[in-house]
């Protein structure tokens, strides 16, 4: 996805059935979070960012708790270069899909078109760039307690072959960011999410399985 080579690499430790080692089945492996499903924080685009450790120990709430999907309709999808497409939402937009959405918006929100491309693994196709303006990456971070984003596509940013990174560097001011969300097949609405990482050391990344779970499948649970 980031011309980083494999994805993801499994390697053998110890294996049933081998006089020498332990019993057990038992491997390594090896990931690359950018290609993957994957939360970030503000070190990643900045040298002296907060790591993951930071909203680990000191703001847990980022990782768990009620969330909002908005699915963009009317897709706006403009042919950018041989077989791209970029659609950069725009704050009229965004204020638009807010003002009709019929609940609560609450301070994690992830946001995807309607309906998208995906690749062969079922996520976002890579040449459907969707992404936000400046405009509505502000009125993100102008929301009170607003405190994660998350996106279908595999970035915030879409700005080739130049280093500047100004969404991440927006939403980053209030917020962490989440990437290659599958979110093709969810309704929009209100759900409660678990996204905790794997809590590795100086990381500015963690790859991440967000479960998204209904307010019945909640209060019906029979705990």
């Amino acid at each position: 996805m980031w011309n980083e080579g494999q994805i993801y690499e499994k390697k053998n430790i110890y294996k049933i059935g081998k006089p020498s080692q332990p019993p057990v089945n038992y491997d390594q492996h090896n990931f690359k979070p950018h290609s993957m499903t994957h939360i970030e924080t503000p070190a990643h685009t900045e040298v002296d960012g907060q790591l993951m450790s930071h909203y680990l120990k000191n703001h847990q709430n980022y990782f768990y708790g009620p969330t909002t999907v908005l699915k963009i309709k009317n897709s706006q999808f403009l042919k950018t270069k041989d077989n791209t497409y970029h659609w950069s939402l725009t704050s009229a937009e965004l204020q638009e899909k807010i003002s009709s959405f019929s609940d609560k918006i609450h301070s994690k929100i992830l946001i995807a078109p309607d309906v998208y491309e995906v690749d062969q693994f079922g996520f976002h196709a890579q040449n459907y760039v969707f992404t936000l303006s400046a405009a509505a990456a502000h009125m993100l971070i102008e929301r009170e307690g607003f405190h994660l984003f998350g996106t279908s596509w595999k970035s915030l940013d879409y700005n080739p072959e130049r280093p500047e990174r100004p969404i991440h560097d927006i939403i980053f001011k209030k917020a962490i960011a989440m990437e290659n969300l599958d979110l093709l097949n969810v309704p929009e609405g209100n759900y409660f999410m678990c996204n905790y990482p794997i809590p590795v050391m100086d990381a500015s990344e963690g790859v991440v399985a967000p479960i998204l779970f209904t307010k019945d499948e909640i209060f019906n649970s029979n705990i």
